[in-house]
């Protein structure tokens, strides 16, 4: 440290931005998820504790009951949040913590993603079936896929979402399962982003940098970035884009691929997320350690 300020921050280039807030979690991070709407940030570690931050960095709620969580989902508005537990626990949560339900999987989930409004969970099972309950645990779909899931991102405005499943196979499916379009993307997928209307995803596909898919699944654009991507997240127009490297770079773009601002961490990157608005970026770093940066609006 160098007076306030972190030496990440100062050797940074570019416009720097400010701290907003940061704090530390009790052990590793494991998950950390932002809600559009009401800038609160859910965040767990590898002790069993987790934790509901408001926009302004204040705790709302901490459990320590949450033992090996492996995924986290959260709706906009921060009601409702999802939890994977183990292997093949899942289970749903009010804003306070308290149980709506839990269920035991047949299968090990890969993965879970609540759309938007919260009224839906995907879970995602290693044997590529797929699930879609809704807040009373009723099952609304079920299907299968070629290749099982390992991440799953839900659209805002369209009841869709956009997946990836090991081995470079990138997918667009509807509620019920119908696939949209799929493509090989030639790499594994370390990270999908999608921008409000769906017209935009973005992937951080390692070696191979960051790329643009159109809402058609159509390659539309690669960005080479210092280092090999592995995460990535956009604003909800797609004017910002958050990106991060296994060699602990971090990276905030504008929509076109320039550098605003740069820096390498100090420990390694678990999760960055881009606010909405684009003048926010969270980090979360394997260390426990959760950073809000700020720009100014007109950076």
């Amino acid at each position: 440290m160098t007076g306030d300020q972190p030496e990440w921050l100062l050797r940074g280039r570019g416009r720097t931005p400010q701290i907003q807030w940061a704090f530390s979690t009790e052990g590793s991070l494991v998950g950390l998820e932002w809600t559009r709407e009401t800038g609160e940030v859910l965040a767990a570690d590898n002790t069993g504790s987790l934790f509901l931050v408001d926009r302004m960095g204040r705790f709302q709620y901490v459990s320590h009951g949450f033992r090996d969580v492996r995924a986290l989902a959260i709706s906009d508005t921060g009601e409702i949040f999802a939890v994977l537990t183990g292997e093949t626990q899942v289970s749903l949560h009010d804003r306070k913590g308290e149980t709506i339900w839990s269920i035991d999987l047949p299968d090990v989930c890969l993965t879970i993603s609540l759309d938007p409004r919260g009224d839906y969970l995907l879970i995602c099972l290693a044997d590529g079936r797929n699930i879609v309950l809704d807040r009373n645990r009723n099952s609304t779909s079920r299907f299968e896929t070629v290749r099982p899931l390992a991440m799953a991102r839900f659209l805002v405005e369209i009841p869709e979402f956009v997946a990836a499943a090991e081995y470079g196979l990138l997918c667009r499916h509807q509620l019920d399962g119908t696939q949209l379009w799929a493509d090989k993307t030639w790499s594994n997928v370390g990270d999908i982003s999608v921008i409000g209307d769906g017209d935009a995803v973005w992937i951080a596909g390692f070696n191979h940098g960051l790329q643009l898919y159109d809402s058609e699944g159509e390659n539309r654009a690669s960005l080479v970035t210092e280092g090999t991507i592995n995460r990535v997240s956009v604003s909800y127009q797609g004017d910002r884009i958050a990106a991060s490297t296994i060699e602990q770079h971090l990276f905030w773009l504008d929509g076109d691929g320039e550098l605003i601002w740069g820096t390498t961490m100090d420990a390694e990157i678990l999760r960055v997320i881009a606010n909405p608005l684009g003048h926010r970026l969270l980090c979360g770093l394997e260390n426990g350690r959760v950073i809000c940066l700020q720009w100014n609006p007109d950076v």
